[in-house]
């Protein structure tokens, strides 16, 4: 939500007396939006769980579930994101609205793969891309594609894996998403890396590194800047691997990153490559697939 949306909340509260009970609750829940927004999951889970509490029409429910479970999934809480995902779920299908419909079976297939239920994940992803197809939902569609890659790329099927990213790179080509295509790069580049070709990889991930540093996109700038220090430290450039992990780990010390111990890990372990403590046949280790990179 950009600056003036900020405003523009802040205004309405202020005239809340002219509004009627029910913008009332609409207002709560774009408040929650905004929490959310500034990953701020925490306040935004309490906004949404107090207005639960009220009696609100169908479509503010399935609404504020969905964003309940999608601020929980961001808080590692992901037994309560799927509980309320599956209540989400039965109010969107009440009312018929199938892009909620679909985005929700999506957000529980994110759940599904963060566990590593990777047959789990694809089907309700398979069912979200059904819906997001037969609707023309472009950008729902690239989401579907993007998270079926990643499904495939951890579990090593590579060829599979790039098929749905570029897939995905298309359509967010085609809208102009550029965070997005960032996105897309990354995930490539990663694959890349994975089949050993270090000099694509490191094209791909440029790329997406040069974006997402244009857009101030701060965490994706770190994933992709871990994933550039893995195909460094693939080709024994330890050094510059280094560099860049110490700045992945500073980021995630300003922001209380949950994958924090995750980074450190990875730079005692290139640095020892560097020193010679750790033999150089260690492999690079992927963030796991409960990452938000």
């Amino acid at each position: 939500m950009c600056i003036r949306d900020r405003h523009v909340l802040t205004l309405v509260k202020e005239r809340g007396y002219l509004l009627s009970e029910e913008q009332e609750l609409w207002l709560l829940y774009h408040e929650a939006e905004l929490r959310f927004q500034l990953d701020d999951w925490q306040t935004a889970i309490s906004i949404l769980s107090s207005l639960l509490e009220d009696e609100l029409p169908d479509r503010l429910t399935a609404l504020a579930l969905n964003k309940l479970g999608l601020s929980l999934d961001f808080c590692k809480e992901w037994d309560k994101a799927f509980a309320s995902y599956e209540k989400a779920l039965k109010f969107s299908q009440k009312i018929g609205d199938l892009p909620l419909v679909a985005e929700i079976y999506h957000n529980m297939g994110i759940i599904h793969r963060r566990r590593q239920e990777w047959r789990k994940a694809l089907k309700m992803l398979q069912k979200s891309l059904e819906i997001r197809r037969n609707i023309g939902d472009l950008y729902g569609l690239s989401q579907c594609y993007n998270n079926i890659g990643r499904i495939y790329r951890y579990t090593g099927e590579w060829a599979k894996a790039l098929d749905f990213f570029e897939a995905s790179l298309a359509i967010r080509r085609e809208l102009g998403d550029l965070g997005g295509i960032a996105q897309c790069y990354n995930n490539i580049g990663v694959v890349l890396n994975q089949m050993g070709e270090y000099n694509k990889a490191t094209d791909f991930l440029r790329r997406s590194y040069e974006i997402r540093e244009r857009i101030g996109h701060v965490m994706g700038l770190n994933y992709t800047r871990y994933n550039l220090a893995m195909v460094f430290e693939n080709q024994g450039r330890y050094s510059e691997a280094v560099e860049l992990l110490e700045k992945v780990v500073e980021v995630d010390k300003q922001l209380d990153h949950f994958d924090l111990a995750f980074d450190l890990q990875a730079l005692e372990r290139v640095r020892g490559k560097l020193t010679g403590a750790v033999p150089s046949d260690v492999s690079p280790t992927e963030h796991p697939p409960s990452s938000y990179s």
